[in-house]
């Protein structure tokens, strides 16, 4: 019988994006590699949507298979005072 393993993920609550709220920047930057499907992005606290119609998208900055590591504001660039951050669980 296959023994199965359970592999830990790291959990990242609050991270703080990185990128210039500017009011005309859309790409903002993850402190780690993360999971898509696990990413939950906040501005002002409120919790942003990934489904249509969505608020943002996730990407790889690197290319296809650099992992996950980009977050691009579909709408309504942050301003300079605005709170972004994401929860997210760490690529491995």
């Amino acid at each position: 019988m296959p023994v199965s393993r359970i592999i830990p993920r790291t959990e990242k609550v609050q991270v703080l994006l990185a990128g210039p709220k500017d009011g005309v920047n859309l790409t903002y930057m993850t402190t780690d590699k993360f999971i898509e499907s696990s990413i939950k992005v906040f501005r002002n606290g409120v919790r942003q949507r990934r489904d249509a119609p969505c608020d943002y998208i996730a990407t790889e900055s690197g290319g296809p298979g650099a992992g996950f590591d980009t977050v691009i504001f579909a709408d309504y660039p942050p301003i300079l005072n605005e709170n972004l951050f994401a929860d997210y669980l760490i690529s491995t």
